[in-house]
């Protein structure tokens, strides 16, 4: 396994090689990070309270029943 890990990444390989991976690496990264972002955005605290309200009427019902 160190020896292939060596072959990707060590001396075998040029650095063109290596900086476009560590470019591509960043570009994933900053792509999760914009993509995560977004997502939290897309709730609204009218949304959270809706949840809750849902949930804790399901709680109530499942209370009630036992």
């Amino acid at each position: 396994m160190a020896d292939l890990l060596k072959t990707i990444w060590g001396s075998g390989q040029s650095r063109a090689f290596k900086v476009g991976s560590w470019a591509a690496a960043a570009g994933l990264a900053v792509g999760w990070y914009l993509y995560d972002k977004n997502k939290e955005a897309s709730f609204s605290t009218t949304d959270a309270d809706a949840w809750n309200k849902e949930i804790l009427a399901k709680k109530q019902a499942k209370d009630a029943a036992k």
